[in-house]
């Protein structure tokens, strides 16, 4: 005589085959979120260090600073934007020749996003290339402390990534040295 399941046994079966889907589909849930994060992390280091890139190949070339960006002498301060007339070409440094040259700004736009927005020499945008995508609700600071040299700046550029447990911001700083002009005002 073969004995079958009682009602009792297959409603624990039951039971039991929901917790393990459950926690399964809990698992899987948990590790999508974590992979997606760390993708963003990852795309987040990788913004800021090209912009740091961009921001050391652009500055070390510039010819003159904007009245508004220059840094009062024996003073430490901070700015969100910084605007230069630099080497429209950063890869072919041309000191004497100001005709190859073009107005930039490091700055926020209004979107949020952190660009280099190039000028013509009357303040009107030419074009932006976005440095630092908005979603990592970025920023830009460029800092004279008293002390520096009269040609140098340090830099900090910053994000934010959402993980499981919270946001994490990362930072990245850079001092930069400008080869022709000094950033303090006279």
């Amino acid at each position: 005589m073969s004995r079958g399941f009682t009602l009792i046994e297959l409603i624990i079966a039951i039971i039991l085959l929901c917790t393990i889907l459950t926690g399964s589909w809990f698992a899987a849930l948990m590790l999508g979120q974590k992979m997606g994060s760390d993708a963003d992390e990852t795309q987040l280091r990788m913004e800021l260090s090209n912009a740091m890139s961009d921001v050391r190949l652009h500055c070390v070339s510039a010819a003159q600073v904007a009245p508004a960006s220059l840094f009062p002498p024996g003073v430490d301060s901070s700015k969100s934007s910084f605007q230069f007339f630099g080497e429209k070409d950063p890869y072919t440094v041309t000191p004497s020749i100001l005709t190859d040259d073009t107005w930039y700004a490091y700055m926020k736009d209004p979107s949020g996003n952190v660009i280099l927005r190039e000028l013509t020499a009357f303040g009107f945008p030419l074009g932006d290339h976005i440095l630092i995508e908005s979603k990592f609700a970025p920023d830009i600071t460029f800092t004279y402390q008293n002390g520096f040299e009269p040609n140098f700046l340090e830099v900090t550029l910053s994000g934010s990534v959402k993980k499981p447990g919270g946001t994490e911001r990362f930072y990245q700083k850079l001092g930069t040295r400008f080869w022709f002009v000094a950033v303090l005002s006279t």
